[in-house]
């Protein structure tokens, strides 16, 4: 009788051949769990839009046609943007997509008023984000001066991925699209037909999402300089991007701070001041983030007891686990899976 030793590794599951690469295992733990998308046409005059960021959500532009100006507004930090540049905004606050960056900005709360007021109920908001393009500026068929794709992909804030915590505020990819031109306009056409069907299609339009952010977040890691702080220096650092791949794959192990200095010939004091510069974290601090990311994502996608789930992270019993989860992310492991379920019944975010 074979054995799953015995199958040909050409036809066996691909992510075997990842175990241990950190990029590739940090890029699983991103789990969007909503997306909003729209199609923005612009036409020729002034104009100026401010965009709210809430906590629990990255906003990804993609522009097609024409240029503008797009980034935070506190801290204001604007880049100029061209035909195919995707522009990625990670952290909360108001952001700003504009013509000319000294035009006043008009909150989008007002904007979404006039184009979506006489639509009733937020689903029928919401598809019409999807499936109609977004007009502005008197922008009509024959009057486009620039136009762009805004997706806000939603997580669970207490749950987040390793990968987005220390992000850059702005992340601009010049010509993204163009690089990635057959999957780029697959995706998004994909996702305005599915999301386009309301909460019946929202599942598939959030997974197409997701692959499009973990495209640009691969492209953002490859241009990374050695300049920029947290969990991206981390990954180029030859110590510590073992520890994290290792850590990242076997999360149950017992991983002492003895255990990962001798793993990676290091003396604790040395691994545990490198982690500190170079990540702003202590490795026990990373330890329990991956564990409880871990944990956060199989409450509310899988089905595994809440015992399992504490012998799968690490923790000797399920009051240790937990502690530790209610400790990380605020909440005890059985409210975000109660919370997980009770959205997936058909919770509607907010337009």
């Amino acid at each position: 009788m074979k054995t799953d030793q015995d199958v040909d590794p050409v036809i066996t599951n691909p992510i075997n051949l990842q175990r241990g690469e950190p990029l590739a295992q940090t890029l699983r733990t991103i789990r969007v769990t909503g997306v909003l998308a729209s199609r923005i046409a612009i036409g020729s005059g002034n104009w100026a839009a401010s965009i709210p960021h809430p906590t629990d959500c990255i906003i990804l532009y993609i522009v097609t046609q024409g240029s503008c100006v797009g980034g935070t507004l506190q801290p204001r930090r604007l880049v100029d943007l061209n035909p195919g540049d995707a522009l990625l905004l990670p952290l909360p606050g108001r952001c700003l997509m504009a013509k000319d960056a000294s035009i006043p900005p008009v909150p989008l709360e007002e904007l979404l008023r006039d184009e979506l007021g006489d639509i009733d109920g937020v689903e029928a908001k919401w598809k019409s984000l999807f499936v109609s393009p977004f007009r502005h500026a008197a922008a009509d068929a024959q009057n486009v001066s620039v136009a762009f794709t805004a997706l806000r992909m939603f997580f669970d804030h207490d749950s987040p991925s390793a990968l987005l915590d220390g992000l850059p505020a702005v992340i601009h990819l010049p010509k993204f699209a163009q690089r990635n031109e057959t999957f780029v306009d697959a995706m998004l056409s994909e996702i305005a037909t599915h999301g386009g069907e309301g909460l019946s299609g929202q599942m598939t339009a959030t997974r197409l999402a997701e692959a499009l952010l973990v495209k640009v977040l691969s492209e953002a890691l490859g241009a990374a300089g050695e300049e920029r702080p947290g969990f991206y220096r981390g990954l180029k650092d030859p110590y510590l991007s073992k520890i994290i791949g290792a850590v990242q794959n076997d999360p149950r192990s017992d991983w002492t701070l003895l255990k990962m200095s001798s793993s990676v010939g290091l003396s604790r004091s040395a691994l545990a001041g490198r982690f500190k510069t170079v990540m702003g974290m202590a490795p026990a601090q990373f330890v329990t983030a991956v564990r409880m990311a871990r944990a956060a994502d199989i409450l509310q996608h899988g089905t595994a007891s809440i015992a399992s789930i504490a012998d799968m992270t690490g923790y000797s019993s399920e009051a240790a686990f937990n502690r530790a989860f209610r400790k990380w992310s605020g909440t005890p492991p059985g409210a975000l899976r109660r919370l997980a379920a009770g959205t997936t019944k058909g919770a509607q975010p907010d337009v």
